[in-house]
């Protein structure tokens, strides 16, 4: 029996050695899980940086369509300013045609009174002329 005993011995050590591979294999397995996982954490760690970078990049063009309408604004704004002088010529220059149409009625005015006064100084005259022949008469 002792011979028996020694086989039980030998095949439960068997056993134990296959149970301990066993829990070796469980363990590689278990190792290879954990690194696994945790490229898998790598992963997503990248994952959140692109979605990080993808939100920044979308403020930043953002910013470039808000800087892109200010330009415009200020374009829209330099040519009210400039149509703002061009009206002020306009109305300095239509200030100074009146002005001018204002000159040539005065002129007129002038040219009208100095042809009556001159009509007066002939009438003067004649009177004079008509007064110096009644004395001779």
């Amino acid at each position: 029996m002792r011979f028996g005993h020694l086989v039980e011995l030998c095949n439960l050590g068997t056993g134990l050695i296959e149970k301990g591979n066993s829990g070796t294999e469980l363990a590689k397995q278990h190792d290879l899980g954990i690194e696994l996982a945790e490229q898998g954490n790598s992963g997503t760690e990248l994952a959140e940086q692109h979605d990080s970078g993808t939100g920044l990049a979308e403020q930043g063009n953002s910013n470039i369509k808000l800087a892109e309408q200010h330009d415009a604004s200020t374009d829209l704004a330099e040519q009210h300013d400039s149509s703002t002088g061009l009206a002020k010529k306009c109305n300095l220059s239509t200030k100074l045609i009146e002005q001018h149409d204002s000159g040539i009625r005065l002129v007129k005015q002038g040219n009208s009174g100095t042809k009556l006064s001159k009509q007066h100084d002939f009438d003067t005259e004649l009177a004079e002329q008509h007064n110096s022949g009644t004395w001779l008469v």
